[in-house]
């Protein structure tokens, strides 16, 4: 039962980190405030395209998916995770986050978030990135395996671009358990919904 706790532990610790890594780790929502309220400054680039008002409010937006078999919902915790699934069996974990893009498309927010995670995870195992739509929305998904201890895990990460707000999708679990836990992660992701 400890070392189930202790599995449970590094999982949520693994989780946090990257969400964070991921979200680009930015906590001012306006990262490049206009210090001209003309809006003159000399940095301003005319070809820098910037999706709709990037002061605005993001909707507010509920996520629902299918919770498969075997997996439990967990009320959010104070760390900023909007949702949280986990499979008790085996210590998988699912949780969704939310935050403004950094960058002007979903592609450039990927690759800073994927920077971040190679710098922080040096001796991971990447797989190769892969496009897909999430209920109508573009969306990427990173793949990597990296040791924790003894202990190969699976991470995959699914970033979806709803107009300027990023939903984050971090999944991971035992490498030695993908096989079916990623069955799972695909039905969460196959059958997500924004309302």
């Amino acid at each position: 039962m400890k070392t189930l706790r202790l599995i449970g532990i590094i999982f949520c610790v693994l989780l946090i980190m990257t969400s964070v890594i991921a979200c680009g780790g930015q906590t001012d929502p306006d990262p490049d405030p206009d210090p001209d309220p003309q809006g003159g400054d000399e940095n301003d680039d005319e070809n820098d395209p910037q999706p709709g008002n990037q002061n605005e409010e993001p909707k507010d937006l509920t996520v629902t998916f299918d919770i498969p078999e075997g997996w439990t919902l967990t009320e959010p915790t104070p760390t900023n995770m909007d949702v949280e699934v986990k499979n008790l069996s085996n210590g998988a974990n699912l949780n969704v986050t939310s935050g403004r893009r950094v960058g002007a498309s979903l592609e450039e927010h990927v690759e800073k978030a994927k920077a971040a995670l190679v710098e922080t995870f040096d001796n991971a195992q990447w797989d190769d990135d892969r496009s897909l739509q999430v209920d109508g929305h573009d969306a990427i998904e990173l793949n990597f395996t990296y040791p924790v201890a003894n202990l190969e895990m699976l991470l995959k990460q699914t970033y979806v671009d709803i107009e300027g707000e990023i939903y984050l999708f971090t999944f991971s679990c035992f490498a030695k358990d993908a096989e079916t836990m990623v069955q799972d992660y695909q039905t969460i992701i196959e059958t997500a919904r924004f309302e």
